[in-house]
């Protein structure tokens, strides 16, 4: 007995390089309908023969306030004459090459022989070597700043000893303004004065202003 096989043969029509869109019989008709398919968002490639920009150069520009590369300070400008010159290097400052002593141990905070004892003063018109206006390091027997707390009346060698209400400058060869109160009984700043202090390089300096009375002085630690 032969054998009957029926092959059936699917055919399957091809657009020029790209696969024909599922069709969908309509039930009128072989007219067949195209049925959109979902699209998928597009997505961008970057060739693998392109490679990411170099960073800035900014941050190693003068002025910006960030020390970086061969910079040794940054101050955020190119200003020089402020510690940090324009080439952002540190630049010393007149008065951390020459100032006037103040090197006393009379001056110590811890040096108080009373009411009739030394009489420090820090006026203009005393004859013993201080100049109010001029940059002023403490040094030797005086210890190395003024007084940074208020002391007990009659110390220092003084009536009203005067010491440094504030903070030293934080950033090497700045300048900064501060505040100088003078103490007596009851009261630990009656008077107060302003000036000047720097940071130089392991020590600081104090423009320091003449007192308005001969019973008032500076006070070291």
């Amino acid at each position: 007995m032969t054998k009957l096989f029926i092959i059936t043969t699917v055919a399957v029509v091809m657009t020029a390089g790209c696969a024909r869109s599922p069709v969908e019989n309509t039930g009128s008709g072989d007219v067949p309908v195209d049925i959109a398919e979902p699209t998928s968002p597009s997505v961008d490639v970057v060739p693998s023969d392109v490679t990411a920009p170099a960073p800035s150069d900014d941050f190693e520009s003068p002025g910006n306030g960030f020390t970086a590369g061969v910079e040794s300070c940054d101050d955020g400008n190119t200003d020089s004459g402020d510690g940090c010159s324009d080439s952002c290097e540190w630049e010393t400052p007149g008065q951390c090459l020459v100032y006037s002593e103040l090197s006393e141990s009379t001056r110590l905070a811890s040096f108080n022989d009373g009411p009739l004892g030394v009489a420090n003063c820090d006026a203009v018109d005393r004859d013993d070597g201080f100049v109010g206006g001029q940059w002023y390091r403490v040094t030797g027997d005086a210890g190395d700043t003024l007084l940074m707390s208020a002391p007990s009346p009659d110390s220092c060698g003084t009536g009203l000893p005067g010491w440094f209400n504030g903070t030293h400058p934080a950033l090497l060869y700045a300048t900064e303004d501060a505040s100088l109160c003078f103490a007596m009984e009851h009261d630990d700043c009656v008077i107060s004065l302003g000036f000047e202090v720097s940071r130089c390089d392991g020590f600081f300096v104090y423009r320091l202003p003449d007192v308005p009375s001969c019973n008032m002085g500076y006070c070291t630690q």
